[in-house]
């Protein structure tokens, strides 16, 4: 396809004619669907993703901003999806492997053990500031949000944020004393 006609392609694109869109994707959707598929290792989710922002392209009219250049606009927008997805996958994947390594650390404890660190637990509690001490046993014992325990508390998100990151450093600090 030649410059002139991506041109024409996007000044239809912009009228809503629904040719100019269907031919929009069906000539460059096989090449992002490769990009995308490049990035994540898995041609379904490409597909999807493909899918997925060409829907969104059409229905927010994001093709109204587009002044030139039709096909490098989608394929780094493709691309920029494609790989936000893998980061999301990778830290997911993390998540699943440190609580999978966690929930076997606790399952192996010597008898007792659990009771020693649960009072570990509490004597860290009460060596804590007020605050940042609720926030957290908020946040552990009754498995609350951060955006409930904020609620609970009547502060903003970002200061229980601030208190659990306090409370957090004060507690490993305790715990690795502990070992």
């Amino acid at each position: 396809m030649n410059h002139e006609d991506e041109e024409l392609l996007l000044r239809c694109t912009k009228c809503e004619d629904q040719l100019a869109q269907q031919m929009l994707y069906s000539r460059y959707a096989k090449l992002l669907v490769f990009e995308a598929s490049r990035i994540i290792g898995d041609e379904e989710d490409a597909k999807d993703i493909v899918h997925d922002f060409f829907v969104d392209f059409f229905a927010k009219k994001h093709y109204q901003r587009i002044r030139a250049n039709v096909g490098g606009y989608l394929y780094k927008s493709v691309r920029y999806s494609a790989m936000m997805i893998a980061k999301r996958k990778k830290y997911r994947e993390k998540s699943l492997e440190h609580y999978t390594y966690f929930k076997e650390t606790v399952t192996c404890l010597v008898p007792g053990e659990a009771r020693e660190i649960r009072t570990a637990f509490y004597n860290a509690l009460d060596g804590m500031p007020k605050q940042p001490a609720r926030a957290l046993q908020l946040y552990v014992e009754d498995d609350m949000r951060r955006k409930e325990v904020a609620m609970e508390m009547g502060l903003s998100d970002n200061t229980v944020k601030t208190h659990l990151a306090v409370a957090m450093k004060s507690l490993r600090k305790k715990m690795q004393e502990l070992r």
